[in-house]
């Protein structure tokens, strides 16, 4: 269990997909010709749940979100949240632009 100095547990993941986003806003690119040239450093949607599960078995998990670029975008997305909900973690949330929805 991980404890901070005020005595919380730690109950919610953050992950973020991806570093690309369907808009060019300065709040998620920066630099719009550094954001085209960055490395997709994606982790692949079985990876990922392997990495959520291990930690949710070790700090049981209540929620995770979904961030990062526009987690829309992201390959397998549906796969990846029918994992997260099937690894048993209760709130599964995400942000997003809207745009694809």
């Amino acid at each position: 269990m991980i404890i901070d100095h005020f005595g919380r547990t730690f109950k919610t993941l953050r992950v973020s997909l991806l570093n690309q986003c369907n808009f060019g806003c300065v709040y998620c690119t920066g630099d719009l010709e550094t954001n085209l040239t960055k490395k997709d450093t994606s982790l692949t949607s079985d990876r990922l749940l392997h990495l959520i599960e291990n930690l949710h078995g070790e700090l049981n998990l209540k929620a995770i979100r979904l961030t990062g670029g526009e987690p829309l975008l992201y390959p397998n997305l549906e796969y990846l949240i029918t994992g997260l909900s099937a690894i048993g973690i209760e709130e599964i949330k995400m942000t997003s632009n809207g745009f694809l929805l």
